[in-house]
């Protein structure tokens, strides 16, 4: 009959390769076998082009694999963090006549990106490009994304200019991608370039890129940036959270403005902007490095009123203030209230205290903290 021939056609157009049912449409009939050629790829712990080929070719034979089938591989392969193996999966299936889009490049590229491998993210761009392979602004973002995490701003900005050339539409997500690229890199003056094309193409800021910005300004000490930024955020109606004043504080502490960083911190109260131990320590090191010892005293007070838990390195700055201003009995309470505490005094702890001693002429003091750090080594 009619409908027997058809299930004998629908029968004969499968068969068994390494016992996997495989249709000649491409589809693996168990899910487990699937499961199988993915496990078999992923046993791999180097990149093996020739052995990879043998797996596809054992499973699939000569006939390319059904879009889904591709698309089940590449993203099991890529959530499974190897970006390398689904790359070599991409270019047999590509030799054997499957169907790779852009969809499946995206997958390697996003992959490559969360593993930060921005060099194979940027040969996999670069194979694209030479291929004619027509990107999205997911591509871009992706390789942008691979080169800022590795602090390659040089690499994400060229990439970033190459969606000028190719009319690729930039979102809020490229431009957050490449600002986070300069701030890693320390290039404040380039990130400021990208926010201001940013603003003039009339794509939204959003915290994320406004916080990379003002943090690149931190590294520079660029604090009159900064503060501006903070300002174009309130006009522009982005919220400004404990991050963007932490970064700002810190670019004013870097450029010796004490009484900027004070004004932020009581901005922060003024906001309810929670205000984290970080946030203190960036305000107290602006006043150490602005010779303000009084000012971090009452700033760590704040601090320990407000149940932080102080560690090391925010003590080491408060003494360090004192130091500055030869303020050794305020050293030595601080020495007291660390040992209280069970903070650990480290090397710079005992000489930002000896030398507060040797300034402040507590000769006898200094001796015996160097006694003591001796006997602490």
């Amino acid at each position: 009959t009619m409908q027997a021939d058809m299930a004998l056609g629908k029968r004969a157009s499968c068969y068994r390769a390494e016992e996997i049912t495989l249709c000649r449409d491409g589809t693996i009939r168990d899910a487990g076998k699937q499961d199988d050629v993915i496990a078999q790829l992923l046993l791999m712990s180097t990149l093996q082009a020739k052995e990879i080929a043998a797996v596809l070719k054992g499973s699939f034979g000569e006939f390319a694999p059904k879009p889904s089938t591709t698309h089940s591989i590449l993203a099991a392969l890529a959530r499974k963090k190897r970006p390398d193996i689904a790359e070599a999966v991409i270019r047999w299936m590509t030799e054997v006549g499957a169907k790779i889009d852009l969809y499946h490049y995206n997958l390697v590229t996003n992959a490559y990106a969360k593993n930060s491998e921005w060099l194979q993210a940027l040969r996999l761009f670069h194979g694209m490009v030479q291929r004619d392979v027509e990107m999205s602004t997911v591509t871009y973002n992706a390789t942008i994304s691979a080169c800022g995490r590795s602090a390659e701003w040089m690499q994400a900005v060229e990439v970033l200019g190459t969606m000028v050339e190719c009319q690729a539409q930039k979102d809020t997500i490229t431009y957050s991608a490449a600002v986070s690229a300069c701030e890693k890199g320390g290039e404040w003056a380039k990130a400021l370039l990208i926010l201001s094309e940013m603003v003039q193409g009339k794509v939204r800021m959003d915290v994320i890129i406004c916080n990379a910005t003002v943090s690149a300004c931190g590294k520079g000490g660029e604090w009159v940036n900064a503060i501006q930024i903070l300002s174009a955020m309130m006009q522009g109606e982005v919220r400004l959270d404990t991050i963007t004043y932490s970064a700002a504080i810190t670019a004013c502490g870097r450029g010796g403005e004490c009484s900027s960083a004070i004004k932020l911190l009581e901005e922060m109260v003024q906001r309810d902007v929670q205000i984290h131990m970080i946030t203190y320590s960036a305000a107290i090191s602006a006043c150490e490095k602005g010779g303000e010892w009084l000012k971090a005293l009452q700033l760590l007070s704040a601090a320990t009123n407000s149940k932080m838990q102080l560690d090391t390195i925010t003590y080491n700055t408060a003494i360090g203030a004192c130091e500055k201003s030869a303020e050794w009995a305020q050293a030595m309470q601080l020495l007291s209230a660390m040992a209280k505490g069970r903070v650990i005094m480290d090397t710079i702890t005992y000489s930002a205290a000896i030398s507060a001693c040797q300034k402040g002429h507590a000769s006898e003091k200094a001796r015996k903290l160097l006694s003591e750090m001796e006997r602490s080594e």
